[in-house]
């Protein structure tokens, strides 16, 4: 989770004075005491708005949650929120929440047939419950940790353990399907996405990775392509949004944009230029200190407030403190929604946010 300083506070007295003139607070549901609601401080618009653009935030709810959010996954009418402690079903509109369970810091979440599928740091074991109630379908356990995204494909769950095997379950039953080693003896993991895993390999030796992106079908093992990567790279892959034949790895100087099924390199973009073709997704875990969507894009200050900014002129449009927590992260953008986590250090309590950029 990336920390930010919000160290700037603000008198009891002027918060009072701050809701009155701002209006009534954002609905609000907690999972246990509610507490005092922080006070939020608008700076106003400090650009010219662009042509077309309506960006004035306005706080649609507010959740307390049982650990700090760190991942979010939407689907349909419900948002599920892993924290480091629980993983949360949200309705989507007001924030209620529908269901949750003691989990485990929650690294990730997929949702297909009708379940939502989750598996905790250090754990262990992929778990499959109800999406609607919330009752526990499956457990798979395996001796080494689960240490990839869980990548729902062709009816069965992939997913790699640490130093070891492939996975394919049953996704009704959570049987095991397949379990294939890893068939090369120095590499990285990088990501799984629609049956294809994919590992970079070292290259000569030393302690870096600037090899091959190596993409292996996840049911046998076998090796489908390799790509030979210029210069380091960040060990990271996702696929652009709307783009499921596509996947990107971001390396030293630009990002390599390539078929999935072939590996060929359909284009090679610098960083700044990927962002402005919105290559980058914010739904799959990719780690980033900022969100760009519909021409905006949505960071944090170094003084700990969040901004909006014209993506293409850099114009700040508006900041707004939410609190006074010690971390803050954009967890994700969702249909007009930005989703804020913040926390304090010892991991107890934490918010999410729900703010309309687009009311």
């Amino acid at each position: 989770m990336t920390k930010k300083s919000l160290t700037q506070k603000v008198p009891p007295c002027f918060c009072l004075l701050i809701l009155f003139l701002v209006g009534s607070a954002p609905a609000e549901t907690t999972a246990g005491d509610l507490g005092i609601l922080a006070c939020k401080e608008i700076q106003g618009n400090l650009g010219q708005v662009p042509s077309g653009l309506d960006v004035n935030p306005r706080i649609r709810w507010r959740v307390k949650t049982k650990g700090i959010p760190v991942l979010v996954r939407s689907h349909g009418d419900t948002l599920y929120c892993g924290t480091t402690k629980y993983l949360y079903a949200l309705d989507h509109a007001t924030g209620a929440t529908k269901w949750l369970y003691r989990s485990g810091r929650v690294v990730a979440i997929t949702v297909a047939e009708g379940m939502v599928f989750s598996n905790a740091k250090g754990s262990g074991q992929v778990t499959a419950r109800d999406a609607h109630s919330g009752t526990c379908r499956w457990i798979f356990r395996t001796e080494p940790k689960v240490f990839s995204r869980l990548d729902f494909y062709d009816g069965l769950l992939h997913f790699y353990c640490m130093f070891e095997c492939l996975y394919a379950l049953d996704v009704r039953t959570g049987r095991q399907i397949s379990k294939v080693p890893i068939p090369y003896r120095s590499y990285r993991f990088a990501g799984i996405f629609q049956g294809t895993a994919f590992v970079i390999l070292r290259q000569g030796r030393g302690t870096s990775f600037p090899g091959d992106l190596v993409a292996t079908d996840v049911r046998t093992g076998k090796e489908k392509w390799r790509f030979n990567i210029e210069g380091g790279c960040d060990e990271h892959l996702w696929q652009p949004p709307g783009s499921p034949g596509l996947v990107c790895i971001r390396c030293k100087h630009h990002v390599s944009v390539l078929d999935l099924q072939t590996g060929r390199e359909v284009s090679r973009p610098t960083t700044e230029e990927a962002k402005r073709q919105s290559l980058f997704n914010y739904h799959d875990g990719l780690e980033e200190d900022f969100v760009i969507a519909q021409g905006i894009q949505y960071d944090f200050s170094e003084e700990g407030q969040l901004c909006a900014a014209d993506e293409k002129t850099g114009d700040r449009l508006w900041q707004l403190r939410l609190d006074d927590s010690e971390y803050a992260e954009i967890l994700a953008w969702v249909n007009g929604l930005l989703l804020v986590a913040t926390g304090g250090d010892l991991d107890e309590t934490g918010f999410l946010y729900a703010i309309e950029t687009n009311p």
